[in-house]
């Protein structure tokens, strides 16, 4: 049974007022760094056999921790935000007020001033997914990034679009998902595999905050 490995990049540079986070192009922060070598290490054991990710340089630095030369894959990049790209939540909230709020009320279908919908992203970013899977095999990990992963998990869970933001995606966040003739089927979804859990040190799923507003 192939295995398909999503995995959210790790913290990149300027986590600290929360803003938006599309297709701007940061590295990886100190922390981040430190986290995507954990991840690495945790992996290391029992690896993927190829490592795919979104082209934008977080992805990148974060994938280059599981293996030397991961392969960037176009269409798997964030969603684009247009003119909110990078501004803080606070100021998107009071220069577009309407177009903040009916965001909200349909995330879909509702793209920021030159940025794109969520059904034009997800539509992009599964064609990426399907040709690199059916050109493939064996178990494949991508990293990439919260609102694209979320698009292909809403696909997998059998979830209408505009209930994204209710999956959990987290920094270095790992989703195992079987492929099958059908499809994705989860088996996990956003576990922090790398970092040691509640009890004796044992790794299980953790979870943490974060200010970044990627979608």
């Amino acid at each position: 049974m192939r295995r398909l490995y999503l995995i959210r990049h790790a913290q990149p540079e300027g986590d600290g007022v929360p803003r938006f986070l599309g297709q701007g192009n940061p590295p990886l922060s100190p922390r981040g760094r430190a986290e995507a070598r954990r991840l690495g290490a945790y992996l290391r054991p029992f690896p993927p056999e190829a490592v795919y990710c979104s082209p934008l340089l977080r992805c990148v630095e974060t994938a280059r921790f599981l293996t030397p030369s991961p392969t960037p894959v176009p269409g798997l990049e964030e969603i684009d935000l247009g003119a909110w790209e990078g501004l803080p939540r606070a100021e998107v909230r009071a220069r577009f007020p309407e177009l903040y709020a009916a965001r909200g009320r349909d995330i879909a279908h509702c793209a920021p001033p030159g940025g794109e919908r969520f059904t034009q992203a997800a539509a992009r970013a599964w064609a990426a997914l399907s040709a690199l899977l059916a050109s493939t095999r064996g178990d494949l990990a991508v990293v990439g990034h919260a609102g694209i992963h979320r698009t292909i998990l809403c696909t997998a869970l059998h979830r209408p679009l505009g209930t994204l933001l209710d999956i959990p995606q987290h920094y270095c966040g790992v989703s195992v998902l079987r492929v099958t003739e059908d499809g994705l089927e989860p088996e996990t979804i956003d576990e922090i595999l790398w970092r040691p859990g509640p009890r004796n040190g044992a790794p299980g799923p953790q979870r943490e905050e974060h200010t970044w507003k990627s979608c």
